[in-house]
């Protein structure tokens, strides 16, 4: 888990961070600060152990990261008037629509891919810094 991916919800910088199965991990401090939750270490407690983990971030050091589930937990799950709308739209829209059709989807409207997007670009890093490493070898090989 390495690749950050920023997000924006309202005027908030979210970060994201995709696992070795494309899995997204939030950073929990920015969900935090959207949710207007005060001490992310403490939120995070309250997570199932499968709901949340530690990453390297870089230059941060390592940060508490939730997973999709633990990121739903944080919002259901928080009194704040920050987390209400998101909350209401779960429970009113999307949570109904699952249960009555199997899925939810906006009528009319294709969701773009960002995910498999993500993954494409991913793996095009990897297949580049695959070809740079092999051509170091190549070159400390010829230096020898």
């Amino acid at each position: 888990m390495n690749s950050i991916i920023p997000f924006t919800y309202e005027s908030f910088q979210i970060r994201v961070i995709l696992d070795a199965n494309g899995n997204p991990w939030w950073v929990a401090k920015d969900v935090c600060e959207a949710l207007g939750i005060q001490n992310p270490t403490q939120a995070v407690s309250r997570l199932d152990d499968d709901e949340r983990a530690m990453s390297d971030i870089g230059l941060k050091g390592e940060v508490n990261i939730i997973n999709e589930p633990g990121l739903y937990n944080f919002i259901l799950r928080s009194d704040k008037p920050e987390a209400k709308q998101f909350k209401r739209w779960i429970v009113h829209d999307v949570l109904p629509a699952i249960r009555k059709t199997g899925s939810y989807s906006i009528p009319g409207a294709q969701a773009p891919d960002y995910l498999a997007q993500l993954r494409r670009q991913r793996m095009q890093i990897n297949e580049e810094c695959a070809l740079i490493k092999a051509q170091r070898r190549l070159e400390r090989t010829a230096k020898d």
